[in-house]
């Protein structure tokens, strides 16, 4: 009994030492594994089993010596007995078990890549409203954000740390993949990177779309996020229009060729692409378009090979939201400062504004249309607009004023002669009497808005104002033009509507005025060629197609042969941009014809009190030039009107946004066929009992 414990104390002690090896064998197996999985490989099931029975022999190993431990050696013969064979079989084990860890070459099969792997970077700067704003649309189930703009802005900096946020940040992604795209980007590059974050063998025998049927078969059952870096190639005019979606107008037929032609200049760059495209997001008339092929085509860099790219990004920078536009010699004056919060002001009056001043060039209408909706608060303005003075301010308080704006106000005179060396611009629409020297000291002037100030003539002293650019004297009851605004060299714009009771123009009241772009007449003279009492001629077409520098007319006729003089007159046709036929007795048939190029420009048509007019007919080359221009039509008391002929020439008016048909008791088809208006924001039609259907 004596020898039986010994040796069993022996056994024991064997299996101890046979564990303790044991245990060795499986510390440096552990450590090759430990290394190897944190280079991303997965171990085998070999080693995985194996690892799993050296924890379970060395439980049963802990339970015998424990035994003896508690209970001693004083166990009856067939316990020691058995105990015997259980230390022996465990000592068989050990040696088996540390001879197979010692066999095992290889610990780890496949690469098993993180699920997120750190890119260096360095901190994000003046960009974290950003990294959340991404980091909310992840948040929100987003499928496709993208982050674009110039380069150097700091887009990769900011995409690697979205990528390193996930290091930390709790989420429930299987995989978070970053990858580079180059400009000189090929898919087997693209795959071949998706294809290592994923832990997928590259099989050089494998083709693209095999390939592609792979990574997507592991994709699909992931929930990954894919980080593209730098992406450059793009189908140009997909690309293009997924940054313009802002702009509804983008597919408009007027302002598609706009649209291609910014898209050659691009000339497939992706940078310019997308910088033109976000560009382009808000703009919404054919004007701001037609305004930024222009830009992009004029004036190109002296860097010889980066003219079309200087221009495009140039065009962005004026374009940046929030920010300071830098035009000519510095800022814009925007003259929405000058107008009461309720007041309503027409876009193209504020543009003539700024036309007027200089601060935007005249062949840049679209540019105004550009920059509206953006204010800056200028220095030396004195806005006093529609704030219910009965009186001016003192004339002490102009001197040193740059701009003022009065309008809206119940002044009944403004009698003091003020002294305004710097004033630029001057609105007193809606205010009353003028002291007839009033504008006498005043040598910089160019903007002068005397609209609706009941006005019954225009103070002489405004011969006197020699920098005058923008003169506005419409909605008064005066009923001469006086010959003291001829030597205004400089005038522009010269807006007359609404002045119902002008009978005389003398002629030479326009035909000095040589810079003369804009001259607007609607609803005002009326009488071409007739001389006065006195044997003065007064106006007439010759003396405005003699403007060289008119580009802009809105006008009034009231005879057939003015209507028939004017359509024969194709320097001048081609400026009317506003046509009125009223008034007219003697007509039955009214053809609008137009040569090439003649009356593309013309935006607004009105006929109206021609009572015996029976036909409207649409010429065809009318049907191709003036109605897809037209933006507003106005067909009024026209008691006998039957027809409009030929109008089925013309598919739709693709740029109309107003149509007005009242008094047309006689009318039954406004055209044989459907016709379309994508524009049209406003109808009207009012007492035409017979007309069957809408246009």
């Amino acid at each position: 009994q004596v020898r039986s414990i010994v040796n069993l104390n022996e056994r024991v002690d064997a299996l101890t030492s046979e564990m303790k090896r044991l245990r060795e064998v499986k510390d440096d197996l552990k450590a090759r594994v430990d290394q190897a999985e944190l280079d991303g490989f997965r171990r085998t099931n070999e080693v995985n089993g194996w690892l799993e029975a050296v924890d379970a022999v060395e439980v049963e190993v802990n339970l015998v010596v424990d035994r003896l431990a508690v209970y001693g050696w004083s166990s009856c013969g067939g316990g020691r007995c058995k105990l015997s064979k259980k230390v022996d079989k465990l000592v068989t084990d050990i040696k088996n078990m540390k001879d197979e860890g010692e066999s095992i070459v290889n610990v780890t099969g496949g690469y098993v890549p993180p699920a997120v792997e750190m890119i260096p970077t360095r901190p994000i700067m003046g960009q974290e409203l950003i990294r959340q704003r991404v980091q909310q649309c992840l948040e929100d189930g987003a499928w496709i954000i993208a982050i674009y703009g110039m380069g150097g802005l700091g887009k990769t900096t900011l995409l690697k740390n979205i990528n390193n946020q996930f290091l930390t940040k709790t989420h429930n992604y299987d995989v978070v993949i970053w990858v580079l795209i180059s400009r000189d980007f090929v898919a087997d590059r693209f795959q071949q990177a998706v294809a290592a974050r994923l832990g997928l063998p590259w099989e050089e025998a494998e083709n693209q779309q095999q390939r592609a049927s792979k990574i997507h078969r592991i994709l699909m059952r992931k929930k990954f996020l894919l980080l593209l870096d730098d992406v450059w190639e793009a189908e140009s005019w997909q690309l293009f229009c997924s940054k313009a979606l802002g702009s509804k107008i983008l597919h408009n037929q007027s302002v598609k060729p706009y649209a291609e032609a910014i898209l050659s200049k691009c000339r497939g760059l992706p940078l310019a692409l997308i910088t033109m495209g976000r560009a382009m997001s808000n703009k919404e008339t054919e004007e701001e378009w037609k305004h930024a092929a222009d830009v992009i085509a004029k004036s190109p860099s002296e860097l010889r090979g980066m003219e079309g790219v200087f221009t495009l990004l140039k065009f962005s920078y004026d374009n940046l939201d929030n920010e300071v536009l830098e035009i000519k010699h510095g800022k814009c004056f925007l003259y929405c400062t000058l107008f009461p919060d309720d007041y309503s002001i027409d876009k193209e009056h504020l543009i003539d504004y700024w036309i007027g001043e200089g601060i935007i060039l005249d062949s840049s209408y679209g540019l105004g249309h550009a920059v509206i909706g953006s204010l800056i608060t200028a220095t030396k303005h004195i806005v006093q607009a529609s704030a219910g003075l009965t009186s001016a301010p003192k004339a002490d308080v102009w001197k040193d004023a740059v701009r003022i704006s009065l309008l809206g106000n119940g002044i009944t005179e403004l009698s003091e002669v003020p002294t305004c060396p710097n004033m630029s611009t001057l609105l007193l629409q809606w205010n009353n009497r003028l002291h007839n020297g009033f504008f006498s000291h005043m040598p910089v002037m160019r903007i002068l808005d005397l609209s609706f100030t009941g006005l019954r003539e225009i103070p002489v002293c405004i011969s006197q104002l020699a920098e005058l650019r923008h003169l506005d004297p419409s909605g008064n009851k005066i009923s001469r033009l006086p010959e003291e605004i001829g030597p205004l060299s400089n005038l522009g714009h010269l807006d007359l509507q609404q002045t119902y009771f002008l009978i005389r123009i003398p002629s030479e009241a326009i035909a000095g005025l040589s810079q003369l772009q804009v001259l607007n007449l609607c609803s005002s003279y009326r009488f071409w060629g007739v001389q006065d009492s006195d044997g003065h001629n007064d106006v007439c077409f010759e003396d405005l197609e003699g403007l060289k520098s008119l580009v802009t007319l809105g006008i009034i006729v009231t005879d057939l042969a003015s209507l028939k003089q004017l359509s024969n007159m194709k320097g001048l046709l081609k400026c009317v941009k506003y046509l009125h036929f009223t008034d007219c007795q003697d007509v039955l048939h009214i053809e609008l014809i137009s040569a090439p190029r003649d009356g593309e420009i013309l935006r607004k048509l009105t006929i109206d009190n021609c009572y015996n007019l029976r036909n409207l007919i649409i010429g065809k080359d009318a049907g191709q030039r003036w109605l897809p221009s037209l933006k507003e039509l106005s067909l009024v008391d026209l008691p006998n009107l039957v027809s409009l002929q030929n109008l089925w020439s013309l598919t739709e008016f693709p740029s109309l946004k107003a149509l007005s048909i009242r008094d047309l008791p006689k009318l039954r088809n406004f055209s044989r066929q459907a016709l379309a208006f994508p524009s049209l924001r406003k109808i009207a039609v009012i007492d035409c009992p017979n007309l069957k259907k809408l246009p």
